[in-house]
């Protein structure tokens, strides 16, 4: 059965957009994280992640000057906590807004990604739209359905997709 739903497509098309539709439309209390732009420059956002349970907020990148740089400790500390608690949690929906290239070394936060997809409870997440491994195996699990905002739209699907995640969600509780 699919119990992990994902939302990818370019910068811009709306995924996170999407999550957050979803969540006001079903319902029911979420955990999780979500990434939020921090500061802006000229070439782009840093980013916080933001536990959707405890409020917590901590940089996943910085800006160097030249580059855009992961803060691995955020993810190694913060991300892990997030996860591993949104998954033995009551929760029955997580939600896991942004999964990308900033984390793509942090093998203990990968870990319990993996973790979260493999539980009982309901996924929803946002994946960049780029070649990583740990997210191309992710799209490649028989337990999860993409939905590709960039082939796809996202008013048209939102209701489908809205009923898929409730549906799920209804179903584990069972």
């Amino acid at each position: 059965m699919i119990t992990n739903f994902l939302i990818t497509g370019a910068r811009g098309a709306g995924k996170s957009t999407l999550v957050r539709r979803i969540e006001q439309a079903i319902h029911l209390p979420c955990a999780g994280f979500r990434t939020l732009p921090q500061e802006h420059y000229d070439c782009g956002n840093t980013y916080n992640l933001t536990d959707l349970t405890t409020g917590e907020t901590a940089p996943i990148s910085t800006w160097d000057g030249q580059a855009f740089r992961p803060v691995e400790a955020t993810f190694l500390d913060l991300g892990v906590r997030c996860l591993n608690e949104a998954r033995t949690g009551s929760s029955p929906l997580l939600i896991l807004d942004e999964l990308g290239r900033f984390e793509r070394r942090c093998t203990p936060f990968l870990r319990s990604v993996e973790t979260v997809l493999d539980s009982d409870k309901t996924v929803l997440a946002v994946l960049k739209k780029e070649p990583i491994d740990f997210i191309d195996r992710i799209r490649a699990r028989a337990d999860c359905r993409v939905f590709d905002l960039d082939s796809l739209c996202r008013d048209a699907i939102f209701p489908e997709l809205a009923a898929l995640v409730s549906f799920s969600v209804e179903k584990n509780a069972k």
